[in-house]
């Protein structure tokens, strides 16, 4: 019989500690980017929203778009609502980072162009990705 017990050496030991830790870095470094590409995913919807929102109630409901897009009133329960689009959520004009549209900072820009008297007639509306390079949609307008 061997005097010695069966254990694990303390270069195994180091060696299974070493192993857990890059696996546990990569998986972090994977789960940030995933993070960030729904991130993405997120501010792409936001923006189709006031894209299709601008041009299908908008636009269809009075023949321009807004010189801006005002910040939010709130109803008589006490909610918030858009003031530009009622009928559009709230959350929808706020970037992941809390900041509303056109606001400092924020990812999410509203860009009139070709305006008079308040009425604009061509617009850029963008978004900061992360991931991705900007996102941007133009005006439909008259040239469905």
């Amino acid at each position: 019989m061997s005097k010695f017990k069966k254990a694990f050496t303390t270069i195994e030991l180091a060696l299974v500690i070493a192993v857990f830790g890059v696996l546990t870095v990569l998986f972090f470094m994977q789960k940030n980017t995933a993070d960030a590409f729904a991130r993405d995913d997120a501010r792409k919807v936001a923006i189709n929203s006031i894209f299709y929102t601008l041009e299908m109630v908008f636009y269809q409901e009075k023949g321009f778009y807004p010189e801006h897009i005002e910040m939010m009133d709130v109803d008589e329960e006490g909610n918030l609502i858009p003031a530009t689009f009622p009928t559009l959520s709230p959350a929808l004009l706020v970037d992941p980072h809390g900041r509303f549209i056109n606001t400092d900072d924020s990812d999410f820009r509203y860009e009139p162009s070709d305006c008079r008297d308040g009425r604009c007639y061509a617009y850029r509306l963008s978004s900061r990705m992360e991931k991705e390079a900007e996102f941007v949609l133009n005006e439909i307008g008259e040239n469905r």
